[in-house]
């Protein structure tokens, strides 16, 4: 049964607080609803199940660009860093407060500090955004993923020209 958003909140409160791997079914559940989406991607994502990382892989895909940095940093929480290549999309996205978050999260989960000011020149940021593709290019295969995103680009994100034109070179 569908829970609405302040009941799944309460839940993930208590949930989060006692990681119970029990906790799982309702939080997969709260994906389907789009009330309950980003509560449930949050949770799952601090729960620490990795086995959810099959149903979170998806959102990476989503149209809403919040919810595909959530589902990135949820992913990365459980070890899982499919998201690398939607946050560093991110970093070109128009809204600085959007880009704050997308480096913030690279920088976490990644442990790499490449200079990038969100509210810098673009010919800045552009830099900064290819020496991340640079360094996922290098590091893609020493991390287990939950979906393979070589080649896939996330809904509404462009792809510079000359991108992706070798063969295992990361898009979007």
């Amino acid at each position: 049964r569908s829970q609405g958003p302040k009941a799944m909140e309460r839940a993930r409160e208590v949930l989060l607080q006692i990681r119970d791997p029990r906790a799982l079914p309702p939080f997969l559940v709260g994906l389907e609803h789009p009330q309950t989406r980003q509560i449930a991607v949050e949770a799952l994502g601090h729960l620490g199940v990795k086995k959810a990382a099959k149903d979170l892989a998806p959102l990476l895909k989503d149209e809403n660009a919040h919810l595909r940095l959530t589902a990135s940093e949820a992913l990365g929480n459980l070890g899982d860093l499919s998201g690398v290549p939607v946050l560093t999309a991110l970093l070109g996205h128009p809204s600085a407060t959007r880009r704050l978050l997308a480096i913030s999260t690279l920088q976490r989960l990644t442990n790499q500090r490449f200079e990038f000011e969100p509210n810098g020149a673009e010919s800045e940021r552009k830099t900064s955004i290819g020496q991340w593709r640079k360094w996922w290019n290098l590091n893609k295969g020493k991390h287990e993923l939950a979906v393979d995103l070589v080649g896939e680009k996330p809904p509404g994100e462009a792809t510079p020209p000359g991108d992706g034109e070798k063969k295992g070179e990361e898009k979007g």
